[in-house]
C-alpha cells in the first residue's frame, strides 16, 4: 500500500485564538496524537520576540516529536543590513539553537537585495525557504519569471509553494505546476488552503475550490511533498481530523 503523504498545520492561530487555559504544550500533544506529522510556527514580530519566553524544556520536547518543524518569519525581511531584518534572522538562529528547525520560511515581496540575503542565510546556517507565489493583492512575487530569476541564480534557498495563492493568480493550475517544476528538489513543503465566500485561507476540506486545489497537489510533481495546512482553524477534534484526512488523501 502506498505511503500517505506527510501533513501538518500552521500554528499562527495559536497565538490569537486559544483560550487562556489552553497551553501550547497541550495543543502540540493534541496534534501529535491525532497523527499530525509537521508544525509551522507563524510569527509576526511581536510573537517572534516573545516566543523564547515560552520555551520550557517540556515544550521543546513536544516540538521535536514532530517529523518536521518550520518557522514562518515576519513579512519584514528587506535590506540585509536593515536593523529589523538582522533582528529577525538573529532570533530565528536563536530558536534553531534551542530546538530542531527544518525550514525557515520568508516572503519574497519585501526582499530588496537577494545577494545579501543569501549571504546572510548562508552565514547564519539557516535553512531558508522562499514562499511563492504571493497572493493576488501583492505587487511582487506573483509571476513565474520572478521565481525563475531567483531559482536560477541563488542556490542556497529552498522553496515553499502556496497552492491557494497560485490558484488566486491562475485558476488553471498551470502556475502551481510550473512553479513546482522550477523549484525541483529544493521544494521543501506546500502551504495548502482554499477559499470560501468569507475567507481566502479556509480549511481545504470545506473550501469552495477544494477540487481544484486537490487536483494540483495530486500532480505527480507534488504528490510526495509535505503538506502544511494554512487554513485558519481552532484546535478542535472535528476540524483537525477532517483537514488531516483531506490533506493526506491520495485519491
Amino acid at each position: 500500500m502506498p505511503e500517505l503523504p506527510k501533513a501538518g498545520f500552521s500554528l499562527g492561530w495559536v497565538f490569537d485564538t486559544s483560550p487562556a487555559d489552553v497551553t501550547l504544550v497541550s495543543i502540540l500533544n493534541f496534534l501529535y496524537y491525532k497523527g499530525v506529522d509537521a508544525v509551522e510556527f507563524c510569527f509576526n514580530l511581536t510573537r517572534l520576540r516573545h516566543f523564547s519566553l515560552f520555551l520550557t524544556e517540556e515544550l521543546i520536547k513536544r516540538i521535536e516529536r514532530f517529523d518536521y518543524v518550520s518557522l514562518h518569519l515576519p513579512d519584514i525581511i528587506g535590506e540585509a543590513d536593515d536593523e529589523l531584518t538582522i533582528e529577525v534572522i538573529k532570533r530565528a538562529v536563536s530558536l534553531k539553537r534551542r530546538f530542531r528547525v527544518d525550514m525557515v520560511v520568508i516572503h519574497p515581496d519585501s526582499v530588496k537585495d537577494w545577494d545579501s540575503l543569501e549571504n546572510l542565510a548562508r552565514e547564519s546556517l539557516l535553512p531558508v525557504a522562499i514562499e511563492f507565489p504571493m497572493n493576488k493583492n501583492k505587487e511582487k512575487g506573483r509571476k513565474l519569471e520572478e521565481l525563475r530569476a531567483v531559482c536560477e541564480r541563488y542556490f542556497h534557498f529552498n522553496y515553499v509553494l502556496d497552492v491557494q495563492h497560485a490558484y488566486e493568480n491562475d485558476k488553471s493550475g498551470e502556475l502551481a505546476i510550473c512553479s513546482a517544476r522550477l523549484m525541483g528538489s529544493r521544494l521543501a513543503h506546500l502551504h495548502v488552503s482554499g477559499q470560501t465566500q468569507s475567507s481566502s485561507h479556509s480549511y481545504l476540506f470545506r473550501a469552495d475550490n477544494r477540487a481544484e486545489i486537490k487536483r494540483v497537489i495530486k500532480d505527480p510533481s507534488l504528490s510526495g511533498v509535505l503538506r502544511i495546512s494554512e487554513g485558519e482553524f481552532k484546535c478542535c477534534d472535528y476540524q483537525v481530523a477532517k483537514e488531516l484526512k483531506c490533506l493526506k488523501e491520495k485519491q
